[in-house]
């Protein structure tokens, strides 16, 4: 079988020219593949680092170190108005779910700077501001990124009930940037509801007094 073989070889020179020709072509592709790798990304730009989410991070919760890893990819994959700086992102708290391997944004931590509330708004949610008056307690110490219960009280009937559950406060004013709103004891709050607790929050607000709860934050 073994001189069979090489006799074959020997005596047609067509398929050891077929086989040349096939390995030709192979090594041929290899190296334009590797050609378009190098120049995509040089193309692409230089490779930076980015702190990433490393796990699933739910919306309110505050960002601790542990959850943050980095990755590195081309400048020009960069998400715009990513997080670069670590420091920034620990202790501030995720204005929306956040999924593993996800960039921190301005817009999707509580430290935002941008001047647009809407980008800070995930689809099905409004912001609906809340004006408290005669704060008292635990409501003079709510912070961007607390969740609260809204509390409904009828003046008809005196009776309350619960119109809103675990929302995320994502503004807070009134709170020295205006002294006459201060020392008049109101608290106006923004808060991420859904379009049917913003009407029911729009309709309490007329018919009676609403109040916020402080909730405990996530375990």
């Amino acid at each position: 079988m073994k001189m069979k073989f090489k006799s074959t070889f020997r005596t047609s020179p067509g398929l050891n020219t077929a086989i040349g020709i096939s390995l030709s072509i192979i090594a041929g592709l290899l190296l334009v593949g590797s050609l378009a790798t190098l120049l995509k990304g040089r193309a692409a730009g230089p490779v930076v680092k980015i702190p990433v989410a490393s796990c699933d991070i739910e919306m309110g919760s505050t960002i601790t170190a542990g959850e943050i890893s980095t990755v590195e990819i081309p400048e020009r994959y960069v998400v715009p108005g990513t997080v670069r700086d670590k420091g920034k992102i620990i202790g501030n708290r995720t204005l929306r779910f956040m999924g593993k391997g996800e960039p921190f944004t301005e817009t999707s931590i509580s430290s935002s700077s941008t001047g647009s509330l809407a980008t800070r708004i995930p689809q099905g949610f409004r912001a609906y501001p809340l004006t408290i008056e005669g704060k008292r307690g635990a409501e003079g110490e709510i912070k961007v990124g607390d969740r609260v219960d809204v509390i409904a009280t009828s003046i008809d009937t005196s009776t309350s009930k619960s119109i809103a559950k675990n929302r995320l406060v994502i503004s807070i004013g009134g709170k020295g940037k205006n002294s006459s709103i201060e020392e008049a004891g109101i608290l106006q709050l923004t808060l991420l509801v859904t379009p049917q607790e913003a009407e029911l929050l729009a309709q309490s607000e007329v018919e009676g007094r609403v109040s916020v709860v402080l909730c405990p934050l996530n375990p």
